[in-house]
């Protein structure tokens, strides 16, 4: 999130009594998830948003029911503050962009884990991503730490994209689709016209399967030839070429099919 710097300010100001310790921590949690900024003992700042507004209001609701007290205050400008609150934000910002940044980095070098363990260097990286939103989402000035660990991100993004490609590239058995009945609609275009010759070409090759429009009676079920789930594709472009990665392997061929 951005915004200018020259406010207004919302400063919450909160006072517990000392029996009170377990408390005044979950408060401080509170107004750190919040990205408020600490200027003094029990004294803190955000930019004046709605949905800030609505949770100091809460929080002090929340102050006040345990036995404390709680002020909240709109301020249209202080002098010096513009400028001292956008080094206090970004500063706070940086430290938090700077944890994700160094766990980033220690897991982008270790490349003897993330070979052990592709599954596990996924989980991690996915936690990562999910804490930097988090800090993203409380950046109210646009810490440029932040473009530092996106970077990272995409780093380790490549890194993980081999991983990927192996799941999602598992070869189908073209043993497994032989003797089927292999079924398309009534005056099938082009894209179904090649899908017929990819079939024919790659996977029955001489077997005695059917190819046609209406299965035979008391046959077992037919396969379509032009699925929706992408297990079987054929692309025929005007421009006379045409390319195929079905997952029974890949196969290229440029001019009409013979």
């Amino acid at each position: 999130m951005s915004r200018t710097v020259s406010g207004p300010w919302l400063f919450f100001l909160f006072n517990l009594p000392g029996t009170r310790a377990s408390e005044r921590v979950k408060f401080w949690r509170r107004l750190k998830k919040f990205g408020a900024i600490q200027l003094k003992t029990s004294a803190y700042v955000l930019p004046d948003e709605p949905v800030h507004y609505g949770r100091f209001q809460w929080l002090g609701k929340e102050i006040v029911d345990v036995g404390g007290e709680a002020t909240l205050a709109r301020v249209a400008e202080l002098e010096g503050m513009p400028y001292a609150a956008l080094v206090l934000f970004n500063d706070a910002r940086s430290k938090d962009y700077d944890e994700v940044s160094e766990t980033l980095t220690l897991l982008i070098k270790d490349q003897k884990a993330r070979k052990a363990n592709p599954e596990a260097f996924a989980n991690q990286l996915q936690k990562l991503k999910g804490r930097f939103q988090e800090i993203q989402a409380i950046d109210y000035f646009q810490c440029s730490r932040g473009e530092d660990v996106q970077r990272l991100i995409q780093k380790a993004d490549a890194l993980e994209s081999p991983a990927k490609k192996l799941a999602a590239g598992k070869r189908l058995q073209s043993t497994d689709y032989l003797a089927k009945i292999w079924l398309t609609r009534t005056r099938p275009e082009i894209d179904r016209v090649g899908s017929a010759w990819l079939i024919r070409r790659f996977i029955i090759r001489k077997q005695n399967s059917f190819l046609g429009t209406r299965p035979p009676i008391l046959r077992p079920s037919p396969t379509t030839c032009s699925m929706s789930s992408s297990v079987i594709t054929a692309t025929i472009a005007r421009s006379r070429h045409w390319s195929s990665d079905s997952g029974f392997g890949t196969a290229r061929y440029k001019g009409w099919p013979s």
